[in-house]
């Protein structure tokens, strides 16, 4: 609990608007059959971010894109590269900023 006030994060549940519309793109996903490799807590977290957040931060492999595409921030997945990882992140202000992890 300390660790997060000191890093400035804080706990926001979801919310009933954002688990309905979770719900509902969830129904739009399975009835153009999509696949079982994503499950309503996938959809939870982009509901969410669409209507609680400005923004998320994922490891997109297409579907969030598709279905939240204002949300996700990631403009190069992350890509091994030698002994590190790049990943290269969209602020949305505009900004793009790439990241390594070693």
């Amino acid at each position: 609990m300390k660790h997060r006030k000191y890093l400035g994060i804080e706990f926001d549940p979801v919310q009933p608007e954002s688990a309905f519309l979770a719900g509902e793109i969830f129904r739009k996903y399975s009835r153009q059959g999509g696949s079982r490799d994503h499950l309503i807590p996938d959809f939870l977290v982009g509901a969410h971010a669409t209507k609680q957040a400005d923004r998320l931060a994922a490891r997109d492999r297409g579907y969030l894109r598709r279905y939240f595409p204002a949300r996700v921030v990631f403009s190069m997945k992350p890509t091994k590269t030698g002994p590190a990882t790049v990943a290269v992140f969209d602020d949305t202000c505009g900004n793009l900023i790439q990241l390594y992890q070693v």
